[in-house]
């Protein structure tokens, strides 16, 4: 009862979970990690990756970013685009600023990177530094706009941007910035002019949970949902809270494999281009009614460039109302996996 068999190289995972109006789901989780070459080309990864099933930060959590979501939901809309990467300036030669781009099928996002620069203090007001040179940047939240101010060292008093907490350059006054770092991510589109600008922070990592918008679509956890719908989720409840990626890196239509991908400016070529592998996955699960195929849905792609890896991550939930111990079995395949050339060619390994 309620088996996994997973007859492929890729890691897998299964969960009994409810949803929100308590309905039971049957849910696997596939997934795929694969080297990512300088070429372009795509192999096997020596060292896949297992399903991730709770939050993995970069360091503390709740102070650092989040590097994986919990990869076990009952459902998830669309196909999350997610990075870790670092700016490099074109031939290492030194730049005050430079625009990264990742595309991904019809996900495009652009980030304008700057060096070092403070909010400094005169007798005309706040001005901006200009940036120091650099030829590496690291494109992580904890520099993009956003951050938390102190507001009372005594009683530890804070004020938040809810959109990034950890991030830089936020503030209620202009007499905290002084000497204080400004981002080094921007959105080319809506660059900072002034200290009290509050743009919508950009990146290309996860967003936790916790931070905006994702707080808000988990729904409303008040006296009434206290009395009448818990454990059940919220009945304003929205489905994109599963959702980690920028809403810029997010594929409202799911995406399926085979897609092309450009990164700029996010390797050490400056331009690297390749093609999602297009694994054709099998899930055949047996229940006390019979046997059937279970749709699949790609719900995440994860590029490392520094790490020269790739990741996909695969779903299939199975509504069982409330007979999910009917479910005897799971049964995962792949048709026979085919090397990926940086041309787009294949060959079988």
């Amino acid at each position: 009862m309620l088996q996994l068999i997973n007859n492929t190289s890729f890691s897998a995972d299964r969960a009994a979970l409810v949803g929100p109006d308590g309905d039971q789901f049957w849910v696997v989780i596939v997934k795929a990690t694969y080297l990512l070459n300088e070429d372009g080309s795509i192999d096997p990864h020596p060292k896949p990756e297992p399903v991730c099933l709770s939050p993995l930060y970069s360091g503390e959590p709740g102070k650092s970013s989040l590097l994986r979501e919990g990869e076990m939901v009952f459902d998830h809309p669309g196909t999350d685009v997610t990075l870790f990467a670092t700016a490099h300036a074109p031939y290492e030669i030194p730049v005050r600023e430079l625009d990264v781009t990742v595309s991904v099928g019809p996900v495009t996002q652009t980030l304008r990177i700057f060096g070092d620069r403070i909010w400094q203090g005169d007798m005309f007001g706040l001005r901006m530094t200009d940036p120091e040179p650099f030829t590496t940047q690291p494109v992580t939240y904890e520099r993009a706009y956003g951050g938390t101010n102190v507001l009372g060292q005594k009683d530890g008093r804070q004020e938040k941007e809810p959109r990034n907490p950890i991030g830089r350059g936020f503030a209620t006054s202009a007499n905290t910035l002084s000497g204080r770092p400004l981002p080094n991510i921007e959105d080319p589109s809506h660059l900072i002019r002034s200290w009290s600008d509050r743009p919508v922070p950009v990146g290309l990592g996860p967003i936790p949970a916790m931070w905006s918008p994702r707080l808000e679509y988990a729904g409303t956890f008040d006296d009434r949902w206290r009395n009448e719908r818990m454990p059940l989720w919220p009945q304003d409840y929205d489905p994109r809270q599963a959702q980690a990626a920028h809403p810029r890196l997010v594929s409202g239509e799911p995406l399926h494999g085979g897609e092309q991908v450009r990164l700029t400016n996010l390797t050490p070529t400056s331009d690297l281009r390749f093609r999602l592998p297009n694994a054709y996955l099998i899930l055949t699960t047996s229940t006390r009614a019979g046997r059937f195929r279970q749709k699949v849905q790609l719900d995440r792609v994860i590029i490392e460039p520094d790490a020269k890896k790739l990741v996909m991550v695969w779903r299939s939930s199975l509504n069982c109302r409330a007979r999910v111990r009917d479910v005897l079995s799971t049964v995962v395949e792949v048709k026979p996996h085919v090397r990926v050339a940086a041309d787009g060619g294949r060959s079988g390994l």
